[in-house]
């Protein structure tokens, strides 16, 4: 209880403090990833207000702005489409229809990595992002990560890019849990035991975990959201703590209805919401209003606990990239940064001389290990997020068909016809 006591003190001095910039209400939760419980939750500022305070925000639904972005990133990065180093034009950009969307600060930034892109919480290059994916693809991988809200008959367009589709709180909270896990999810839970009145256990908890995303594309997800130098140019340090290794994302929705800031460690997720029950707008948004709930929290859970790092899987290698391009750096290579990468999906042109060979660094087990691959696609069932896929289909690393421009896709929703089960849906 020490946790829901803190985060409620917390909570209740920052709001005092937001509603200046017209938030009036904040909700707060911290769950384990590596069990699902539920370590503090906050659902209302006020309880006692007698307009607004008795209704649980935690499990409402809200729009996320940007916080959607890693969930959609890493099934692009899983699905090969893109890479940490990918190039995205920040530019001016009709998406057809006459959607036109924008950046936080109006301003466009030209050319820019997948990596700097989603730290930055930059906006037209994260719609890029959704193309390539596509929405049919980014619900799917929504719904597999736990966003019971998201729903594959509604059509949501390419604003789900940024954050327009509803969810909740908690949900999503849960879904970052799962990065921090290594993509693995727990459901979240309150109840660790019951006991009787003899003192006997009548029930005890048995989490039970599932894979929603694989463990290398969660990693990248993980080392982009903790990059505090790709981050720096959108927000500065404020969301930066000091001798940590902390993901952090940040999200608003259209004049600052909703502001939002969720972050983990390896061992805890804390994600905060600021905004108004009716819904009415703020002059400040996800860094400014729930940033500093976000941060205070995470300081105060995380007390003089050791500094964790995330345990980087095997199947990823690290590579000099130019920064400017995104290619692999050779040579007299300047401007050149550490990337890292799916295995087979490193640049394959390169920048600077031809001199020397780019160096790669591969980060594969150290041990032999024993595993079962019950479809024989390659990929074992503890990290194989489609566990029965047919004989001879092309997967990803996370052990799902991979749609190319050589396979058949019907109904055009970006499954294969050779593992659609639903070989119609509308378009």
């Amino acid at each position: 209880l020490s946790w829901q006591k803190q985060a409620e003190k917390i909570v209740s001095d920052q709001t005092a403090i937001n509603a200046r910039s017209g938030g009036r209400n904040a909700a707060l939760v911290a769950i384990d990833p590596h069990s699902g419980e539920i370590r503090a939750l906050i659902g209302s500022a006020d309880y006692a207000n007698a307009s607004w305070g008795k209704y649980n925000v935690a499990i409402a639904s809200r729009q996320p702005g940007s916080t959607f972005k890693p969930i959609y990133f890493a099934e692009a990065i899983e699905q090969r489409l893109i890479t940490p180093a990918t190039i995205l034009r920040d530019e001016a950009t009709d998406f057809g229809g006459g959607y036109k969307p924008t950046n936080f600060d109006f301003k466009f930034r030209g050319d820019m990595t997948v990596r700097s892109a989603l730290a930055q919480s930059i906006n037209i290059p994260a719609v890029k992002v959704m193309q390539k994916l596509s929405v049919s693809a980014a619900v799917e991988t929504a719904q597999r990560m736990g966003l019971t809200t998201i729903q594959k008959d509604n059509n949501y367009g390419l604003s789900l890019a940024i954050g327009s589709a509803e969810v909740k709180p908690l949900e999503i909270i849960n879904a970052y849990a799962a990065f921090a896990n290594s993509g693995l999810q727990y459901d979240t839970t309150t109840i660790q035991s019951i006991g009787d009145k003899y003192g006997d256990t009548i029930y005890r908890h048995s989490p039970q975990s599932r894979r929603v995303q694989s463990e290398q594309a969660s990693y990248i997800i993980s080392n982009i959201l903790s990059d505090n130098s790709a981050r720096a140019p959108s927000f500065g340090s404020s969301l930066t703590i000091s001798g940590r290794n902390v993901a952090v994302k940040t999200g608003s929705t259209n004049d600052n209805r909703d502001a939002w800031t969720i972050g983990y460690t390896p061992s805890i997720a804390i994600g905060v919401w600021v905004g108004n029950n009716e819904n009415q707008p703020m002059t400040a948004g996800g860094a400014p209003l729930a940033g500093p709930i976000w941060r205070k929290a995470m300081t105060a859970f995380l007390g003089n606990s050791a500094r964790e790092e995330f345990t980087r899987p095997s199947g990823l290698v690290e590579a000099s990239i130019c920064r400017d391009n995104g290619l692999r750096a050779t040579g007299n290579a300047t401007n050149t940064y550490s990337e890292v990468f799916l295995s087979g999906t490193l640049p394959t042109e390169s920048c600077g001389s031809s001199s020397s060979q780019p160096s790669t660094s591969m980060n594969e087990p150290t041990q032999t290990q024993t595993t079962t691959d019950s479809d024989n696609d390659g990929v074992i069932d503890t990290n194989d997020l489609c566990p029965s896929t047919p004989a001879g289909t092309q997967v990803t690393s996370g052990g799902c068909p991979v749609v190319t421009t050589q396979s058949a896709d019907t109904d055009g929703d970006g499954v294969a016809d050779s593992v659609d089960a639903c070989p119609n849906t509308p378009a």
